[in-house]
Formats: structure tokens, C-alpha cells, sequence
């Protein structure tokens, strides 16, 4: 009886361990996939970014190409008239 009492004991010792390992690596997929989530959260604003940051210097530039343009028109009509 002492021996099946042993092994009782032994499997509820491995099923303890067995549970301590299952929530210690639960942990880490969490804290991975928050990470993870956290560097697609980055790669979505650096796009953002990036796409605003092209429409704003297209913006700029056919401004300063418009301005250009405006500036010779004027000096043109002032010498006109």
C-alpha cells in the first residue's frame, strides 16, 4: 500500500510541477505577444508617418513650385503695366 501511496504522491508532485511550467511559459507567450503586438503597433504609426510625411513635402513642394510660378506672373504684369 506504502508503494501505490509513493506513486500517488509522486504524480501529484509531477502534476504540480507540470502546472508550475505550463503557467511560467503562459506567461512568457503573454508578455511575446504583447510585444509582438506592440512592434506592429510601431510599424503602423512609422507608416502613418511616413505617408503623411510624403503627402506634406508633395504638398510644399507644388506650393513653392506654385509661388514660383505667382512670381513671375506679378513681376510680368508689373512691368506690363
Amino acid at each position: 500500500m506504502s508503494t501505490h501511496k509513493n506513486s500517488i504522491l509522486q504524480y501529484l508532485v509531477f502534476l504540480f510541477q507540470s502546472n508550475l511550467a505550463v503557467e511560467s511559459e503562459r506567461k512568457v507567450f503573454h508578455q511575446e505577444a504583447m510585444s509582438y503586438v506592440m512592434k506592429l503597433q510601431e510599424v503602423q504609426e512609422r507608416k502613418k508617418f511616413e505617408f503623411v510625411e510624403t503627402v506634406c513635402s508633395s504638398v510644399i513642394t507644388r506650393g513653392y513650385r506654385i509661388s514660383s510660378t505667382l512670381v513671375l506672373y506679378i513681376i510680368t504684369l508689373a512691368l506690363i503695366y
